[in-house]
């Protein structure tokens, strides 16, 4: 993990999607406190989990990215704090 975290950017976030084939989408880049997760996969694969970061230190999915989840039909949210490489992951 201390790989993936190094290239992490510390001050916006990024996110994507894994889909049900293994494979991941396309990634998102947002602001500090906010992204939008591309959610695209391929023909025949849904979106099972949604992976994104927090800049601010907080390891834990927020309620709106909970909610933003579920809407979207996507069962799981793991959040990453790029600093330590902490990631927790939440089923919706």
């Amino acid at each position: 993990m201390k790989n993936l975290t190094v290239r992490l950017p510390q001050n916006y976030e990024v996110g994507a999607v894994q889909c049900s084939d293994g494979a991941w989408g396309p990634m998102g880049r947002g602001s500090h406190d906010d992204v939008v997760v591309p959610i695209s996969c391929a023909p025949g694969a849904t979106p099972t989990t949604v992976w994104h970061t927090h800049p601010d230190g907080i390891a834990e999915p927020s309620t709106a990215d909970m909610e933003n989840a579920r809407s979207a039909g996507i069962r799981r949210v793991c959040v990453t704090v790029p600093a330590t490489g902490e990631t927790n992951c939440r089923n919706t």
